[in-house]
């Protein structure tokens, strides 16, 4: 998203009647916040009205008794403020159960009373804030409308919890009804963080859950017992990058030729460079570049020398470019010798004085491709078509701007023709699809645009190195997938968060899921009962604790899929009971 979304804070005192007011807690404070930032809205199954948003209640801080402007504030901030930790606010913040029951009261009286305005907040789902210092540690108890009738939900958690310490089925079962007997519907939802099929090297949070990852999520009916495995062929895949990350499929040499540029453009408004550490020591650069620029005049036609490649180049270590099977021209020779040798500003004004010296001399006619719009390939192309014999070339510079804004626009073009000729050439797109990432002719649109064009355009491509390799067989249709991302990125950040689902082959992932000590990172089970008085019990176990308040002494890897066999995996769990009550 290019701005937070918003959430309203509302006035207390506007929402509900005075009568009502009075038998109100004190201090309370109500918001209408998206369903997304409920700490258990992925324990939560799709609300039956599709509703986004819902209404929250918790204690006033003094930072919101002192505040008497109220209107939007971002969801970003309502969220930290929130959701944040224990330790990072006030722990008045959550109230008592009996507090919330009071506040829950009083919703219900209000739909009882059928006064409601159709568009008033308290038609929204209602959620409390808890202390957790119940017996039952209940952390949230909420309700919602339907028709004839409210759910009443209490949400409560606990744990961790070891495989073997995790209650039976049946006790889960007859907790909503007495017999426990057929009536009782159940259905899971199970998820997997390919690590084994898909090696992505993502970061993690804090909880140790990826910022960015593949998950399989898989959906059955008639569960048998906590955290068995699935049945039956209902299967997603979805593909995350995490707001800030990388799905990291970009082959190292070219992921290094990223972070130098990247490096390059925050040096132009910083003053300062940071020179991403060297893998190895090829040499001097100084060297290298005479090298290569004797090798020109020495082969004119063989403008990619193989040799040359190895002198600043490890290829065991960078391994196959998958991006950059095509011709290189000059300037991008120039340009990877920089990437990968530069240490210094002074290792980059050298390089060029070289090739200045070089065209100078006058033996110097490298080839320059025709789709090259750097300000060096425009500069030597430029001079070719209007020097009419050597000594013209006395006069060649490089100095009508600075080394490091030389160097960013070879580097730019370079990488964009890199990424452009493998979508296309991988018939991931069509060239007209990537007008908006491409600039066109004499162009004035500054580095700093074109370089986060160009980042939205690195996330397209990894998604496109995804599919079509290591998710290849595993998904039906790669082009619709890519065609999203690119239009995504036309009106979004480079560091937006982005999700996408995947056409999965449920036959092919299956297995992955059914191996010996495959491990969910999320596990959920829905039980319901059918009768005169619906009841539903959902028990969420997940590996990183869902609310804020809880102490962690885990601290893992959730992007684990294989677990150890000494290892005891816990979880934490989640409960869920909901029951409807009818309006008369």
């Amino acid at each position: 998203m290019e701005q937070a979304e918003l959430a309203k804070v509302l006035d207390v005192e506007k929402l509900f009647s005075v009568k009502e007011i009075e038998r109100l807690p004190e201090n309370i404070h109500a918001e209408v916040i998206s369903n997304g930032s409920l700490p258990i809205s992925r324990s939560l199954s799709q609300p039956r009205d599709n509703q986004k948003n819902c209404l929250m209640f918790r204690r006033t801080t003094k930072h919101d008794a002192n505040d008497t402007n109220i209107s939007e504030v971002t969801m970003e901030e309502t969220t930290l403020d929130l959701l944040g930790s224990i330790n990072g606010h006030s722990p008045l913040q959550y109230l008592t159960v009996q507090d919330a029951r009071a506040i829950l009261s009083v919703i219900t009286m209000s739909h009882r009373s059928k006064e409601l305005e159709k568009d008033s907040e308290l038609n929204l789902p209602a959620w409390v804030m808890c202390d957790a210092q119940d017996v039952n540690r209940t952390y949230m108890m909420g309700c919602h409308h339907i028709d004839g009738g409210l759910v009443i939900s209490s949400i409560t958690c606990d744990g961790p919890f070891e495989k073997g310490a995790l209650p039976p089925m049946d006790k889960l079962r007859k907790s909503i009804s007495s017999t426990g007997d057929e009536n009782i519907s159940s259905r899971g939802y199970a998820e997997y963080i390919l690590g084994t099929a898909v090696s992505l090297k993502s970061k993690t949070d804090d909880d140790g859950n990826p910022i960015s990852a593949v998950t399989m999520g898989w959906s059955w009916e008639k569960v048998t017992d906590l955290l068995v495995s699935p049945h039956g062929l209902q299967c997603s895949l979805k593909i995350k990058k995490g707001q800030g990350g990388f799905l990291s499929t970009t082959p190292e040499r070219n992921s290094r030729e990223l972070h130098v540029l990247r490096s390059f453009i925050m040096g132009l408004s910083t003053g300062e460079v940071y020179w991403p550490p060297l893998e190895h020591t090829p040499g001097s650069i100084t060297d290298i570049v005479s090298t290569y620029l004797q090798d020109l005049r020495d082969n004119p036609v063989k403008y990619v020398n193989e040799d040359q490649i190895a002198m600043f180049e490890d290829p065991e270590h960078y391994g196959e470019d998958v991006l950059g099977k095509r011709v290189l021209d000059f300037t991008e020779r120039i340009w990877l010798i920089v990437a990968h040798t530069a240490t210094s500003y002074e290792d980059i004004t050298a390089t060029f004085d070289l090739v200045e010296s070089a065209f100078r001399k006058g033996y110097l006619q490298p080839m320059i491709h025709q789709d090259n719009q750097s300000s060096m390939a425009n500069k030597i192309r430029e001079f070719y078509q209007s020097s009419d014999h050597i000594g013209q070339w006395e006069s060649f510079s490089l100095q009508h701007t600075s080394a490091l804004e030389l160097v960013i626009g070879i580097a730019l073009d370079k990488i964009r023709r890199d990424f452009t000729t493998y979508l296309v050439d991988n018939n991931l797109c069509l060239g007209h699809q990537l007008s908006w990432y491409i600039p066109p002719r004499d162009t004035d649109m500054n580095l700093e645009v074109q370089a986060k064009r160009l980042q939205c355009l690195h996330h397209v491509v990894e998604l496109g190195l995804l599919v079509n390799g290591e998710l290849e067989g595993y998904i039906s249709y790669s082009l619709d997938l890519v065609k999203s991302a690119l239009l995504h990125y036309t009106s979004h950040p480079p560091d937006d968060e982005y999700e996408v689902d995947a056409p999965a082959i449920p036959e092919m992932l299956k297995p992955l899921c059914q191996e010996d000590r495959t491990i969910p990172s999320f596990w959920r089970v829905e039980l319901r009962a059918a009768g005169r008085r619906e009841q539903s019990l959902t028990v969420t176990l997940s590996r990183s604790a869902p609310f804020p308040q809880i102490e962690r002494p885990l601290k893992f890897d959730s992007t684990m899929e294989i677990a150890q066999e000494d290892e005891n995996l816990s979880y934490y769990m989640t409960m869920m009971r909901q029951h409807q009550i009818r309006l008369l």
